[in-house]
């Protein structure tokens, strides 16, 4: 039986030759677009205690407590989750 990934990668080739152009635009959007995932369990009480702030250029960031200032990045689609509060 042929994988998932097989079969979207002999897809994507068999398309891409027939409207590349097409396929480019589509997989642009899919890669540049994170899915809205709900928090896990674990997460929640983190989430709980977060204040969301936003930062220049529309991006958001959560803080926690006092103190100097850490910034921690993660994923694309890492914890915590991507949607605003």
């Amino acid at each position: 039986m042929m994988g998932t990934l097989t079969w979207t990668r002999r897809l994507n080739s068999t398309l891409g030759h027939l409207a590349p152009q097409t396929v480019a635009n589509r997989m642009r959007r899919v890669f540049m677009t994170p899915r809205d995932l709900p928090p896990r369990d674990w997460e929640l009480p983190l989430l709980a205690q977060s204040e969301r702030i936003t930062l220049r250029f529309g991006l958001s960031a959560l803080r926690w407590g006092q103190g100097p200032t850490v910034l921690l990045m993660h994923g694309w689609e890492a914890g915590p989750r991507n949607s605003p509060a």
